[in-house]
């Protein structure tokens, strides 16, 4: 499951980026993590293959394409304070240590949104209240 959480983060913060203009702090996070996010979208190939074979590739494609439209969506639901809140989770996630991405990852999971053909269930957590 860290997999998925893992790439719901990762989709939910380059979002923000492009949507706050947040870019150098995305590629702060994607340049501090890239050993656990590489590792993470091994598994998450992994887990597509065996569900579903000779399509893994396309239904992958499928799944990320889904997750930055669905935190698209948030970010335009969330309204004036998502910038700002976004600009604060990357503040969080650019001090936390290594060992600790999969848990902030895992926290910031949540079972408000489903992601069609999974399992799993995301919900943004940077547009929360304060």
């Amino acid at each position: 499951m860290a997999a998925y959480h893992m790439r719901q983060l990762q989709t939910d913060l380059m979002v923000a980026s492009l949507n706050c203009n947040l870019h150098d702090r995305y590629n702060a996070f994607v340049d501090r993590f890239n050993p656990e996010l590489t590792r993470n979208g091994k598994h998450l190939k992994v887990s597509f293959r065996e569900r579903f074979g000779a399509t893994a590739k396309s239904e992958l494609n499928a799944y990320v394409t889904t997750l930055a439209n669905m935190s698209s969506l948030d970010s335009i639901q969330a309204g004036a304070k998502y910038c700002k809140n976004s600009a604060k989770a990357f503040d969080k996630i650019l001090t936390i240590s290594h060992d600790e991405i999969e848990d902030f990852a895992n926290a910031w999971w949540d079972t408000k949104r489903q992601v069609p053909e999974s399992d799993c269930r995301y919900s943004l957590h940077i547009a929360s209240n304060e």
